[in-house]
């Protein structure tokens, strides 16, 4: 007989629960036959590693995929459970109840928090009850299915929390810090599925037969389940007088413990059946899919504009969940998408021990690795996310820029490696900001994996050594005519005005429009011809945008731009038609960019709104046969770049591609006491251009073996706020 691992409580509805081992059982391999994705680059990671930097390459090793030494165990109901008679479990996800957090008070109503004997409280566990689809299917809960007093078992369950995790049929994720008012359960509740109470399930498990009434079961409160948000658009259920109860819900709900945690993080990433439970207000518990949210978004959008977008645009968790790298599934090719986008999620969650964010991170990219050292700081978690990255080919890490991640205590400079989220000058903000997503989504999902070409040398804590092409043609800014002409666009598109008409900041249209003028007339002295080819590869989406204006205003773009219409109809009518349409989110988030970049009237994801005052636009040559190139760079880099010959204007080779868009590929370097081959970092920016910058020895050049260390040490403030910040964050 299974021991006993909760009495039960008839009262609360909760029967009594057993836990059953099935370890190294012919059942647990059954149970957990599906493999954890494995990154397509996973080979090469161990071996790039050693070449890169020798001494963090002996923290990690190769993991065991010996399904037989995984630990597993189950809860049922049954004290006699036929083990071979199931067919599937459920996981949940959630947080450890904690003295820095506090559960919704209503959750424990009828029992006495420091007696109650389970990790989550009552209604939770009614609700994971409600979940499982017969009395056969078992629940897997970590803090009652792993011994937390065997340090080896934990070891070894946490490394194969992925193999869980992915097998589970539906992962239950429970929110219990966030409490919903009478107003916001009303506005969610027009979106329930059904009424029935689920606690006629749970009433089902071994209870004594008295307690199986009617009355009972109807005076308790009924859990509602949330979905059909189409239907119930369509139906005009949902009024403006619901916006509000559900703007400050979803405000509240994102802010949740659980979508701050690094482990729910993992959980969440490596199952795509997803279920989230929350307290009700009136209703004892409200369920729905994770992909709720974002049906809600998009049908309220559409029925009243803004309504949401303008109350929720600045919150990151939001933000993240909707369109950022919480969208990945483990379904999802690998080849499509970022190592480090996911490394970057990781590092910004918290967690108690930083050993785990490289664990976590080696599951959910795919990666089969143990890691067997330990992290004295974020700086070196970081550190040891960017090698993984780069080793599994993702070169999207090198065109982040932000503070520093660690100080070289060898050197006079700062480490070479910037991590997305400090920005210096801007109050080093930790938020999620647009900038950021602009980086992942924009750009690394898309790139292509670095390969031998790429010649990346060696990496330390204060350099990497790695070729470069380097920059040789002079920054310029557009003509005369390109001006003129790009003036003459923006006012005859007619988008000018309505503008002025919405902006309530003259200053900041005064930029946004400057800006926006000098990408337009660099797209004129170019051609426009060069325009669309810089970006076919890159969007089908924003190609589809740019023909339906291109339709519309035909003759003022033929006109202003020089150009007949036989380029554009040749691009469009290639390949036997309409280019077909790519799903996610990056090609619209370029789509936005480039509609900025041709209208000049407003700043998109891709350069944030803050960085229209400070960025620079400048046409570049990057080669003989009319190969042409737009940077951009911020003030201070260009005025440092414009000061003497010992600065350099270049972009790694890992990043010369122009699916790398969305990075800051282009470097400015300063040589160290006239070496060229050793260059210290003086900052980043954009470059875009239709093809791979071509090495013909008089624009561009190739160098080999450049080392290129951080910024210079030259405000010691910088250094000393930033390490308080961190070491402020590793405690968390």
């Amino acid at each position: 007989m299974a021991p006993l691992v909760f009495l039960g409580n008839a009262e609360l509805g909760i029967p009594a629960l057993y836990l059953h081992d099935l370890t190294g059982t012919p059942n647990a391999e059954r149970l957990l036959n599906i493999s954890p994705t494995i990154h397509p680059e996973s080979a090469n990671v161990l071996p790039r590693l050693k070449q890169f930097a020798p001494t963090e390459y002996e923290l990690f090793s190769e993991k065991n995929a010996d399904k037989k030494s995984i630990p597993f165990k189950l809860i049922t109901t049954s004290p006699t459970w036929n083990e071979a008679r199931t067919t599937s479990f459920l996981a949940v996800s959630y947080c450890w109840h904690a003295n820095d957090w506090t559960v919704v008070s209503r959750l424990f109503e009828s029992v006495d928090p420091a007696r109650w004997e389970l990790p989550l409280s009552p209604p939770m566990i009614s609700a994971i009850l409600s979940l499982a689809t017969c009395d056969d299917e078992g629940i897997w809960i970590d803090q009652i299915c792993v011994n937390q007093s065997n340090e080896d078992e934990k070891k070894n369950a946490i490394e194969n929390m992925d193999t869980i995790f992915r097998n589970a049929r539906v992962v239950g994720i429970s929110i219990e810090d966030v409490n919903i008012s009478e107003t916001q359960e009303c506005a969610l509740e027009i979106f329930s599925v059904t009424q029935e109470s689920a606690l006629e399930t749970i009433f089902s498990h071994n209870l004594d037969e008295e307690r199986r009434n009617k009355e009972e079961i109807q005076k308790a409160p009924k859990p509602i389940t949330l979905g059909l948000v189409e239907d119930v658009v369509a139906a005009g259920q949902l009024e403006r007088r619901h916006i509000g109860g559900l703007v400050s819900y979803i405000n509240s709900f994102f802010c949740a413990r659980w979508f701050s945690r690094a482990w729910c993080v993992h959980e969440y990433q490596l199952n795509s059946q997803r279920k989230f439970i929350i307290p009700g207000h009136d209703h004892k518990y409200i369920t729905f899919d994770y992909s709720f949210f974002g049906d809600l978004y998009s049908e309220v959008e559409n029925l009243f504009p803004r309504s949401l977008s303008d109350e929720l645009c600045n919150h990151s968790g939001f933000l993240s969940f909707l369109w950022g790298p919480r969208l990945r599934t483990p379904d999802d090719s690998y080849t499509s998408s970022s190592i480090f986008e996911m490394c970057y999620l990781v590092e910004n969650a918290r967690c108690s021990r930083l050993e785990d964010k490289i664990s976590i991170a080696c599951n959910i990219n795919g990666l089969p690795l143990r890691f067997n050292g330990s992290v004295s700081g974020r700086w070196e978690c970081m550190k040891l996310l960017a090698l993984l990255a780069l080793s599994a080919g993702d070169a999207s890490v090198l065109g982040c820029e932000g503070e520093p991640c660690e100080c070289s205590k060898f050197s006079g400079h700062f480490s070479w490696l910037q991590w997305p989220g400090f920005r210096p000058g801007k109050g080093n903000d930790l938020r999620l900001v647009a900038e950021n997503y602009a980086w992942t989504t924009l750009c690394s999902r898309y790139m292509q994996k670095m390969n031998a070409e790429h010649q990346i040398k060696s990496i330390n804590e204060q350099s990497i050594m790695m070729d470069l092409l380097q920059f040789h043609g002079n920054l310029k800014e557009p003509t005369t005519t390109g001006y003129f002409r790009a003036a003459n666009f923006i006012q005859r598109f007619g988008k000018l005005e309505q503008h002025l008409k919405s902006s309530d900041d003259d200053n900041h249209l005064k930029l946004a429009f400057q800006f926006g003028l000098h990408n337009i007339a660099h797209i004129v002295d170019f051609g426009y011809t060069w325009f669309l080819k810089s970006f076919r590869t890159m969007s089908r989406s924003f190609l589809d945008r740019v023909e339906n204006i291109y339709e519309r205003h035909s003759p003022l773009l033929e006109d202003v731009f020089n150009e007949g219409s036989d380029s554009f109809e040749m691009l469009f009518r290639a390949n036997n038609g309409r280019p077909r349409q790519l799903s996610g989110e990056a090609p619209e988030q370029i789509a936005m960019y480039l509609s900025f970049m041709l209208l000049g009237l407003e700043a998109g994801d891709f350069i944030d709104n803050d960085d229209t005052d400070t960025m620079v636009v400048r046409g570049i040559r990057l080669g003989a046969d009319h190969e042409f190139g737009i940077v951009y760079l911020d003030r201070e880099y260009l005025a440092r770049y414009s000061q003497g010959d010992d600065m350099i204007l270049a972009i790694p080779a890992a990043l010369n591609t122009p699916d790398a868009i969305g990075v800051k590929r282009v470097w400015v370097l300063q040589r160290l006491d006239g070496r060229s081959k050793s260059c210290s970092l003086i900052g980043k920016g954009y470059l875009i251009g239709s093809n791979a910058v071509p090495i013909d020895g008089d624009y561009v050049t190739y160098m080999t073996d450049v080392e290129i260390m951080g910024p210079r040490k030259e405000e010691s403030s910088k250094e000393s706020t930033s390490n308080k910040i961190m070491d402020m964050m590793d405690t968390s």
